[in-house]
């Protein structure tokens, strides 16, 4: 995020370092993977299987993003935290191009020629 403050970052590192350590089980895995289904096929946000799931109620993958920008600096990627998926905080970070600014890069970056800038 391109405006965050000092403070603003570190209460986002203080959030996010709650989840150091943290395991995740089989059960929140299925949890996810149930309510991620119904979702696809409703075209509509739920929470069912994971405020089932007794274990501790943490989120994962990207609920852990979305949970720890909510927390610190009440902001959310256009939907509640607990249903924010990798899809959803895409779209919005691709939305929102002026708050945002990639760091990394899944595709591929171009190969260099051989022995440009490589040392024989």
């Amino acid at each position: 995020m391109r405006t965050l403050t000092e403070q603003q970052r570190e209460a986002l590192d203080r959030e996010a370092l709650a989840y150091v350590n943290v395991k995740f089980g089989m059960l929140k895995f299925t949890a996810h993977l149930l309510d991620d289904l119904i979702c696809k096929l409703l075209h509509k946000e739920i929470f069912l299987f994971r405020r089932i799931d007794h274990e501790d109620r943490r989120p994962v993958c990207s609920g852990i993003t979305a949970s720890v920008y909510d927390r610190a600096l009440n902001y959310r990627f256009g939907v509640s935290p607990e249903c924010a998926d990798p899809d959803q905080i895409h779209d919005w970070v691709e939305t929102h191009p002026d708050e945002w600014v990639r760091v990394f890069r899944l595709e591929g970056y171009p190969q260099r020629p051989a022995g440009v800038g490589r040392k024989a």
